[in-house]
């Protein structure tokens, strides 16, 4: 909770580009599962994501357009 003398939270400072996660399951269309800061970050995610979601899917990152 916020108050007039209390300032909220900053984000953290940019790591660099924004890159988005994307997963594929067969066959199925391509889909955004996250969005990450910076290429480690990005890295990090597409690991954990297949880690979770298992053989059946394909995931990757692209830097974010526009």
């Amino acid at each position: 909770m916020t108050t007039a003398n209390t300032p909220a939270p900053k984000a953290p400072p940019d790591e660099g580009p924004e890159y988005e996660i994307l997963g594929k399951y067969g066959r199925e269309a391509a889909e955004v599962i996250d969005t990450a800061h910076g290429r480690k970050s990005a890295d990090y995610l597409v690991g954990e994501y297949q880690l979770a979601y298992g053989a059946g899917w394909r995931v990757w990152h692209r830097r974010k357009r526009g």
